[in-house]
């Protein structure tokens, strides 16, 4: 991978330094020179070169692998399984997808000063749901220490499902959100409190791997308990059969911010004993996407944010 030539060739650099004589003048090594042109556009606004190692670049690699094999699957079933039997009309663009997520970031010009490359900005890439978090906390942070005082985080869910109901599902969460949030700003409007609703949400969607079964759930922050709590009271009551235990607010921090920013779904398990990777098939990443296709995950309300995520798929 081109990532990992990279990789290799600032330790490469590093091994002729070692050898070589003291230079007269000190000055940025080669090594040095390298590795400072390998950051993405987010850590050249934002980290020091200094206080990035070689281990951000190998991290970069790993993720650029991960999403190689999992577009690279994604291609094929979407080939097989939707275009063959016409199962979707647009199979063709969910297949165009895929392959430039396969070619992300494959080849990079490195200046003196910085890395360039072409990037997919595909919702299941990992290195631009990476690079798009990072750029939205940075965006989100001086708001949230703002215009947030008194920040809560709150999680909705309903049950699991089987996958044939998954996009009716997810239409379902959406609706009730609209409802709550009307809800609650007739509620606020009773108090003498218009427009103090302010707030950002996100859509996740996560698969049980024993059970075969789907789970969409909602991640929000808002800036009052009150109106968390209305939130929570809201929910369960528009879905009874939710579990107290699944739904649930704390004070938000930080911490709440990359929760609420992070991947869209999970792309992989992980064996507790042995530490292997195993990617999740092709048919579960798909049913998401096609559960996702052409909604926005993210949204906020009252708040000028705009949101790093693409339009499609």
């Amino acid at each position: 991978l081109a990532l990992a030539a990279a990789v290799a060739a600032i330790e490469a650099a590093r091994e002729r330094e070692a050898s070589a004589p003291p230079a007269p003048v000190a000055s940025n090594s080669p090594a040095e020179r390298v590795e400072a042109a390998l950051l993405d556009k987010l850590e050249q606004k934002g980290t020091p070169p200094s206080k990035l190692g070689i281990q951000k670049f190998k991290k970069r690699a790993k993720q650029k692998h991960l999403s190689y094999l999992i577009a690279k699957d994604l291609v094929e079933y979407t080939e097989l399984k939707c275009i063959a039997e016409r199962k979707y009309l647009d199979a063709d663009k969910l297949v165009r997808g895929f392959a430039n997520m396969s070619g992300c970031c494959s080849t990079l010009e490195v200046t003196k000063d910085q890395v360039r490359s072409t990037y997919c900005g595909h919702r299941l890439c990992l290195v631009c749901s990476n690079i798009r978090t990072g750029k939205m906390l940075n965006r989100f942070e001086p708001i949230f220490a703002t215009e947030f005082p008194d920040p809560w985080f709150i999680t909705l869910s309903r049950p699991n499902f089987s996958r044939d109901k998954l996009g009716q599902e997810v239409g379902e969460y959406l609706a009730n959100l609209t409802k709550v949030i009307k809800a609650i700003k007739a509620w606020l409007i009773r108090q003498g409190r218009k427009d103090e609703l302010k707030g950002l949400r996100k859509l996740e969607v996560t698969w049980n791997e024993k059970e075969n079964t789907y789970h969409p759930h909602l991640h929000l922050v808002v800036n009052d308990k009150l109106i968390a709590e209305e939130f929570l009271r809201l929910w369960m009551r528009l879905n009874p059969s939710a579990s107290p235990k699944a739904n649930k607010i704390f004070q938000a921090n930080e911490g709440s911010l990359k929760e609420l920013f992070k991947y869209l779904t999970k792309f992989y398990s992980k064996d507790k004993r042995t530490g292997t990777l195993k990617l999740y098939p092709a048919e579960v990443l798909y049913t998401i996407v096609e559960a996702l296709y052409r909604r926005r995950t993210f949204g906020a309300y009252q708040v000028d944010f705009e949101s790093e995520e693409d339009e499609i798929p």
